[in-house]
C-alpha cells in the first residue's frame, strides 16, 4: 500500500472543511498527496504509516547514548537551563524541568486553533480543556505558506489563555506537514522563518518557563526521511542563534510516526540533540495506526527511552478514520515510563474523522474518545499534575 498519511486524509479532508469553516487536523489536501506519492510498505498509513509492521517493532540496537546527552548538557553554552535559578523548562536525564526543577509530564490535547480562530468562544474552549484535567495545549499555528498566517498578537493571545488556565502552551507550525509528500506541503524552512519573524519572537519573548516551541508539525513524509536529520539542525541552530531559548520539539519523520526507526534508533536524534548549545531538546512521535498493537507501543517507547533523550507522544487517538489505534496501550506505556501524551484533538476534525473529536461540535459532550483521553484509568483526571510554574 502507498504510505499515505491517513491523518492527513483527516487534513485533506480538513482543508476541505476548513475552507467552509470547519476543519479537523488541519486542513486537508494531504489525503490527495499522500496517495499519489509515498513509497510501497506494507502499512497503510498518514500514520503511517507506513511502515512494515515489522518495522515498527524492529527496533535497533540503541547506543547508549546517556554520556553522550550529559556531555552535550555540559557544554551548553547561552542561557543556563540547569539548577534551580532555571531559565524556563529544560530536559535533563531523558526527562522535561520546569523552572522549579521540577519534573513535569505533560498530559495534554491539541487545540486547531488556526483554523478556528473565528470563534468567538475560544477563551472558553481553553477553560473546558483545562476543567477536562489537561495540564498542556498543543496549540496549532500556520504561518502563511499553506493556509493563512497566525499574526504574533495572536500567538501571544492564546498564550495567555492556557497561561490563565494553568496550562503549558505548546506551539507548532502546522504548513510544512507532510512535505514533500504532500503537493500543498510548505518547505519546512518556512516554519523557522516564521519563529524568527519579529511579531512572533515578540511573542515568545521571556516566556520560556510556559511555553514549549514544536519546531514544525510532521515536516517530513514518507520521500523526505534523508532530509529529516539536517533539517532539525539547521533550523535549532538558527533559533538559538537568534536568541531563542525555550525547549525545542522535533517530530518524527514519516509523518511523525516513524516507522522506519529512523528517529527511534538513536543515531541521527543523538546528532540534533548535540548540535542544540542548549541541549534542550526532546523528541515527539506521532501514534496512529502504525502503533495497532499494544507491544508496538511498549517497544518503541521502551527502544527509544534507552537513547536516554526524552520522549512525548505528540498526537494520537483512539482509531484513525477507521484503523484502529492502541490507545489504551499509548496511555498506559506513558504512564508507566514517565513519558507525555497529547490526544488528537479537541474538536472540529473532518466529518470522515469526527471519532477523532474528544467533544461534540466544541461542547461540553465527551465523544467515545474523549471519555477515554479524560476519564479513563490512564487518562487526564487521574495523571495530570499542573506545572509547579504556575505556583
Amino acid at each position: 500500500m502507498l504510505n499515505r498519511h491517513p491523518r492527513n486524509r483527516l487534513l485533506s479532508s480538513f482543508l476541505l472543511v476548513a475552507a467552509l469553516g470547519c476543519s479537523d487536523d488541519g486542513p486537508a489536501s494531504s489525503d490527495e498527496a499522500a496517495e499519489t506519492s509515498g513509497t510501497e510498505s506494507s502499512t497503510t498509513g498518514e500514520d503511517t504509516s507506513g511502515a512494515d509492521s515489522t518495522s515498527t517493532t524492529d527496533a535497533g540496537e540503541s547506543t547508549d547514548s546517556t554520556e553522550t546527552a550529559e556531555s552535550s548538557s555540559e557544554e551548553s553554552s547561552s542561557a543556563d537551563t540547569r539548577g534551580c535559578d532555571a531559565l524556563g523548562f529544560h530536559v535533563d536525564g531523558g526527562a522535561l524541568y520546569d523552572a522549579n526543577c521540577n519534573a513535569f509530564v505533560i498530559r495534554g490535547v491539541n487545540y486547531p486553533y488556526a483554523w478556528y480562530s473565528w470563534r468567538d468562544d475560544t477563551a472558553e474552549q481553553f477553560a473546558a480543556m483545562a476543567a477536562a484535567g489537561a495540564n498542556a495545549v498543543r496549540i496549532v499555528l500556520t504561518d502563511g505558506a499553506q493556509w493563512e498566517r497566525v499574526s504574533g498578537d495572536e500567538v501571544a493571545q492564546v498564550i495567555g489563555w492556557a497561561r490563565d488556565n494553568d496550562m503549558v502552551a505548546i506551539l507548532e507550525v502546522h504548513d510544512a506537514t507532510g512535505w514533500s509528500e504532500q503537493a500543498s506541503a510548505a518547505p519546512p524552512s518556512t516554519a523557522v522563518d516564521y519563529w524568527l519573524s519579529d511579531d512572533v519572537r515578540a511573542a515568545v519573548e521571556g516566556s520560556e518557563d510556559h511555553v514549549l516551541i514544536n519546531i514544525a508539525n510532521e515536516p517530513m513524509g514518507n520521500t523526505t526521511t534523508e532530509e529529516w536529520m539536517p533539517f532539525h539542525v539547521g533550523a535549532i541552530g538558527d533559533l538559538r542563534s537568534a536568541g531563542i531559548h525555550h525547549t525545542l520539539i522535533v517530530d518524527a519523520p514519516n509523518w511523525g510516526q516513524d516507522w522506519t526507526g529512523t528517529m527511534r534508533d538513536g543515531v541521527q536524534a543523538q546528532s540534533i540533540f548535540a548540535a542544540d548549545p542548549d541541549a534542550n531538546v526532546m523528541f515527539s512521535v506521532h501514534m496512529y495506526e502504525v502503533y495497532d498493537e499494544d507491544a508496538k507501543v511498549e517497544s518503541y517507547v521502551a527502544d527509544f527511552l534507552g537513547s536516554g533523550l526524552a520522549l512525548l507522544v505528540g498526537e494520537f487517538a483512539a482509531d484513525h478514520g477507521g484503523p484502529q489505534v492502541a490507545a489504551e496501550a499509548i496511555m498506559a506505556t506513558a504512564e508507566a515510563s514517565g513519558v507525555g501524551y497529547l490526544g488528537w484533538s479537541w474538536s472540529g476534525n473532518s466529518a470522515e474523522l469526527a471519532s477523532l473529536d474528544m467533544v461534540v461540535d466544541f461542547s461540553d459532550q465527551l465523544t467515545p474518545w474523549g471519555q477515554l483521553l479524560v476519564d479513563g484509568p490512564n487518562g487526564l483526571q487521574a495523571t495530570a499534575q499542573t506545572c509547579s510554574c504556575f505556583e
